[in-house]
This record gives C-alpha cells, structure tokens and sequence, in this order.
C-alpha cells in the first residue's frame, strides 16, 4: 500500500484514532474537528500551545514519521494435557495410573515456565456422553502429580461409573510461579513465608510449609474449602464483627473485602488491640447483675456464675457504635475491668435497655 493510501485512509479515522487522551478528543470535539485530515492541516506551533507535544508525537508515529515501540503481547500458554482411550475402561486403578501419568506430563510444562498448579481441572468422558468434572484447588502452588493424584483420588475412589470412561482431559487453570530452595552449606536461605517457623533453617521452613500446604489440601478437600478456614482481622469496631473466617485456598472477593471497611461509622479499635481486646469473645455475651458507682458510671461488683467479684480496676468508658444503614443501632459503653482476685474482665452496658454483659476474659 502507498503512502499516499495510507494518508487518505488514516485522514478519515476520528481524532480518538490517535490513541491521545479522552480530555483532549473532546476538546478537539469541541472545535469541530471530526478527522485525523482536518487535524493534520493545522499549523504545528499552533497544535502545540494549545494541546501539547503529545498530539503532534501521535499524529507523527501515525503517519510514520516518528518511531514506536510497541511491546508484542505474548499469550500465557495453555497447559492442557489430554488422552484418548482406543479401549474405554472403568477399572479405577486403570484410570488413576492414566491420571498420574497425564499429571506428569502437565508438570514438566509448568516446571519448564517455571509454574506450579494452584488450581486443576479433571474432565472425564464417558462413553455414554455423560461429562464428569472435578475440580481441585490448591493452598500453595504445587509441582508434585503424586500430591495432586492423591487429591483427586480422595473424591472419585468414593464413587462408581456407570459408564467407561473414553477420554480424560486435564486443565491448569490457575498457577503461580513456583518457588524451589537448594540446600547450602555457607548461606542459609531465607523465605517470607508468615507461616514458617521462626529460627529454623530455610530448607526446613520450606519442608514444613509444604507439608502445610498439603494438610490443608487434603482437609478442604475431604471437609470442603469453607470448612477449613482461617480468621482475618477486619475494620470494624463491633468486635463481634472485627473478624471474619474465611477459606486458605479459595481468594475473598475484592468487592466484599472494599465492602468491610465501611461496616461501621464509629472510631477504629485501639492501635494496641492485644492490651485492650481479650482474644476470645463469650456469644453471647452472658447478663450480669452488676452494681455501680451511678447509673451511667463504672461498675464495682459484678456477680458471675454465682461468685461475686469485687472490682479493684476500671478503666473507660470506650463508647462503640453503630450506623444506622446496618439495621437496629448498637451503643455500648465497655469497661476493662481488674478485681481484687486478680482476674481482669472486659464488661460492656447496653445503653438502650442499661443492661450489663460480660464479653470476654483476658488471660
């Protein structure tokens, strides 16, 4: 194609063509400027005090006058490895020694990208057209088919095919990058792992970390992943609601982790929550029969599971509240608590009816 083509095709391209910024495509908009021709008949000096050097460096690389670099966009390879039976067969340990071959196959090309599985897809055909699929997530990425092999067996040694299985079809659809730790002599290795030992070598760290990893494979895959869950701290000063469980292996939604730090419209928990936070909450908070100094002050004595405590200590109030968009509005006052035997509670008053609960015990 000519020049001259390539002029008159690109002259009846919109401004937008360019790839400039929305801003200055309205403002061009605005003049009536509808063409990359009426736009490239314009004096330069002018195009330049009005809108810049990043038009006319545009309209150049456009026109070949002026050199791009684009960077070449390589698609992440599929790594997908499949087998078609010529003699169907429903013979588990058939199947599973089929399986473990194929996984053998997909590591070494993850091994070769320097990936590991996060998450595996099982797909088996059967002859009578029916489709089974299983689907197999991972806590930490995994470059071991005899781990994932197990994992798959645990569900499908449980179950009997109706029909013989024609083909089988394996997809990573999720991985990471893998992490591998030689041994040395003269310098240790370190990991960052939050969950490895303290004072341990790196190669013992990264041993216990996989066998971590494959306890809780193996536990969310015989319990389910919402049963093997870990608490997360959360921005929220109700501290029923300053937490929440959620699964090792499958990733929180962005959406409802946003949503959580706007849950409440009161003061954030102290900065040195451990001091002021008992570790374990009481649901529900037991009443109490408490006396204290006025009706709105701190508490004296308090009486709990039929033994009466003398408090020695009080400190607060520390008034929580809730927003009104969260359904009926809590107000509390909470008091941490010292008695003269030395036990130290965390008390609060519901200031709508003025009853008193105890919520926890700091060890």
């Amino acid at each position: 194609m000519s020049s001259q083509h390539t002029s008159d095709g690109l002259g009846k391209l919109p401004p937008a063509a360019l790839r400039i910024p929305l801003k200055m495509i309205h403002r061009l908009h605005q003049a009536g400027i509808r063409q990359i021709a009426t736009l490239s008949q314009l004096p330069r000096t002018s195009l330049l005090d009005r809108l810049g050097e990043t038009l006319l460096r545009r309209l150049d690389q456009a026109f070949g006058k002026r050199e791009e670099f684009i960077d070449v966009y390589h698609a992440p390879a599929d790594f997908v490895v499949k087998q078609w039976l010529e003699h169907p067969t429903d013979n588990q340990q058939t199947i599973q020694w089929i399986m473990l071959n194929l996984l053998e196959t997909l590591i070494q090309s993850l091994t070769h990208h320097g990936q590991g599985v996060l998450q595996l897809e099982c797909h088996l055909q059967c002859v009578n057209k029916k489709h089974l699929q299983t689907t197999i997530r991972l806590f930490q990425a995994t470059t071991e088919p005899q781990h994932l092999s197990d994992l798959w067996k645990m569900q499908w040694n449980h179950k009997s095919l109706h029909s013989p299985i024609q083909e089988i079809k394996l997809v990573a659809t999720r991985t990471a990058p893998w992490e591998s730790y030689q041994r040395s002599l003269f310098n240790p290795l370190k990991t960052d792992h939050s969950l490895a030992p303290a004072g341990l070598p790196a190669p013992l760290q990264h041993s216990n970390l996989r066998r971590l990893a494959h306890l809780i494979d193996r536990l969310s895959r015989r319990l389910g992943a919402y049963r093997v869950v870990q608490p997360h701290l959360q921005a929220d000063s109700q501290p029923e609601h300053a937490y929440q469980n959620v699964s090792w292996i499958i990733q929180r939604p962005q959406k409802q982790h946003q949503q959580s730090q706007h849950r409440s419209n009161s003061t954030t928990p102290p900065r040195d929550a451990s001091a002021t936070r008992p570790l374990q909450l009481l649901s529900p908070a037991p009443r109490l029969a408490v006396t204290a100094v006025a009706l709105d002050g701190p508490p004296i004595r308090f009486t709990y599971r039929q033994h009466t405590y003398h408090i020695e200590h009080a400190w607060g109030p520390e008034r929580i509240e809730t927003g009104w968009w969260r359904g009926p509005v809590i107000r509390r006052d909470y008091y941490r608590v010292q008695t003269t035997t030395g036990h130290r509670f965390w008390l609060f008053r519901e200031l709508h009816h003025n009853h008193w609960h105890l919520h926890g015990q700091f060890s």
